[in-house]
């Protein structure tokens, strides 16, 4: 496992140009660098809390999956955030309780077209879920949905 600690100072506006991060190695029978993989972070994935976690690069060379270990810390935070759920995300299914015959509802907003943030706090089942996962696995306020019953496209969770 590759490690490269480097800790740096950047400036620009996130909230229109992504933060990129492209990966490259070396290939000794080549003698030259090649490119591994890049991702590319919007603001919504790091501001205003900041992010910590594992990223999968894409445009890999390779069959197997490569993911990035980065933190991003805003300057008005004084720490890194604790790593959460991998940033492609987790999957979980709702079993609704019998007696409850009401529709599975969360307020959210789409957000740069691929992903809709939770805009409220959670309650009635997907509550009843929060209270049995880990930390890290439950589903809040501010967190996003990238996919319902198969759907990637926000406008079309409803």
């Amino acid at each position: 496992d590759a490690v490269w600690n480097v800790e740096a100072t950047l400036s620009g506006n996130f909230d229109v140009d992504p933060l990129t991060f492209m990966v490259y190695g070396s290939c000794a029978h080549e003698g030259s660098n090649i490119g591994i993989g890049e991702v590319s972070l919007t603001d919504v994935a790091f501001l205003p809390y900041g992010f910590s976690g594992d990223v999968l690069l894409k445009n890999r060379i390779t069959e197997t999956k490569v993911y990035l270990r980065i933190s991003i810390r805003p300057n008005n935070i004084q720490k890194y955030p604790s790593p959460g759920a991998p940033l492609d995300g987790f999957r979980f299914s709702l079993v609704r309780p019998r007696a409850d015959r009401g529709e599975l509802e969360l307020e959210a907003n789409p957000v740069d077209r691929r992903f809709a943030m939770i805009a409220c706090p959670p309650s009635g089942t997907f509550q009843a879920y929060n209270n049995e996962a880990d930390a890290d696995y439950s589903v809040g306020e501010s967190d996003f949905v990238c996919a319902v019953n198969g759907c990637r496209e926000p406008r079309q969770f409803q």
